[in-house]
């Protein structure tokens, strides 16, 4: 059988010394070992103890067994080389084993190949999962304004005559609240966009945090005075922190929407921050419905996210937590979730101490 000439071929007696070898085989040593051993030489010399040990109880595995085949892994100066070594007895007229024959392939190039295909393919994959997410929560939170948008539409146009100041005033609020959905859909969507175009760079600068969560709380004003709630902010010493504005912003925004959709009126939204050795700490925390066992697994596991409707069924925000998590991340931070049903929420955002710069 002809050989591929980038294998490497030796044979060796019992007391392990080189009978012969291919010039691929030269190659192959120095290549992984740093060593150019000749014919007649001991193929164990230069090599370390641990690696002459292995040699040794593969030439007895290979005795024992009739022959093997192993995938080998080799670490020099950091670099990493794998190959496929089968190992073959020589036998004499006797049928006794007079030496080994190995024959060598080098597979490093193709690993790497295979990681590489298979890292392209879960990439894919994800991206296929994340767009049948998108789809389905765009499609689940879109649908409803939109239904709405229209019905109050044909209201306006084909029965004004059932519509009295006070209709009037109570449709505008519908009204609003359903643009503000769609508005939050397509922030959502833009900004899940702006991560899966390319490389989401994290443009770092040095702003007060408080000011982002005063604003936070100031866009959902409207949708706070509606259901009556409680809206606190620790408000201490500034904090000053050195990371990406409009990044720490979605993510400050979207979990103060979800406090405020998921708790029902007269109930209590706390936002706090703080920092210490750890890091920097925001808390929001709400007395909603808390989440169930099953969807909090599934935040914590990042699988797969629906939209749900609030405590007075409100829509949006599927995406738009699957998005605060990515941002989160590229801050170089992460967030926790702890939560109970009918207990409340609490989402924290922990960023690393270095985005928190010197009061």
């Amino acid at each position: 059988m002809e050989l591929p000439e980038n294998w490497a071929v030796f044979t060796v007696d019992r007391s392990h010394r080189i009978v012969e070898a291919n010039d691929a085989f030269q190659r192959f040593y120095e290549k992984h070992f740093g060593l150019r051993p000749r014919v007649g030489e001991s193929v164990m010399d230069g090599l370390s103890a641990p690696e002459r040990k292995r040699l040794a109880e593969r030439f007895a595995s290979a005795e024992a067994e009739g022959g093997f085949t192993v995938e080998e892994n080799y670490y020099r100066d950091a670099e990493r080389s794998r190959f496929v070594a089968h190992y073959c007895p020589v036998l004499d007229s006797d049928r006794d084993v007079r030496g080994f024959r190995v024959f060598l392939e080098d597979v490093t190039e193709r690993r790497e190949l295979e990681a590489e295909l298979k890292r392209t393919r879960d990439a894919l994959e994800e991206s296929y999962r994340m767009r049948e997410t998108v789809f389905s929560v765009l499609g689940h939170d879109l649908r409803g304004p939109i239904s709405q948008i229209n019905a109050l539409v044909y209201l306006m146009r084909d029965r004004p005559d059932f519509l009295d100041p006070q209709r009037i005033r109570n449709y505008a609020d519908d009204l609003e609240q359903a643009g503000a959905v769609l508005t939050q859909a397509l922030e959502n969507l833009l900004q899940w966009a702006r991560i899966h175009r390319g490389p989401l760079s994290v443009k770092s600068s040095m702003f007060v945090a408080d000011k982002v969560i005063r604003e936070s709380i100031n866009t959902l004003r409207v949708e706070i005075e509606q259901k009556q709630l409680r809206v606190g902010f620790n408000e201490g010493d500034p904090v000053t922190v050195e990371t990406d504005r409009l990044m720490l912003a979605f993510v400050v925004r979207n979990l103060l929407a979800n406090a405020v959709k998921f708790t029902p009126r007269n109930g209590t939204v706390a936002v706090e921050q703080h920092y210490d050795d750890a890091g920097y700490r925001l808390a929001v925390k709400d007395s909603g419905v808390g989440i169930p066992a099953a969807r909090l697994d599934a935040l914590l596991g990042k699988q797969n996210l629906d939209s749900m409707p609030g405590t007075e069924g409100e829509r949006g925000m599927g995406l738009g937590l699957r998005v605060c998590q990515l941002f989160a991340e590229r801050m170089g931070g992460r967030l926790e979730f702890t939560s109970g049903e009918g207990n409340g929420t609490t989402v924290t955002l922990l960023l690393p101490l270095s985005v928190v710069a010197a009061p």
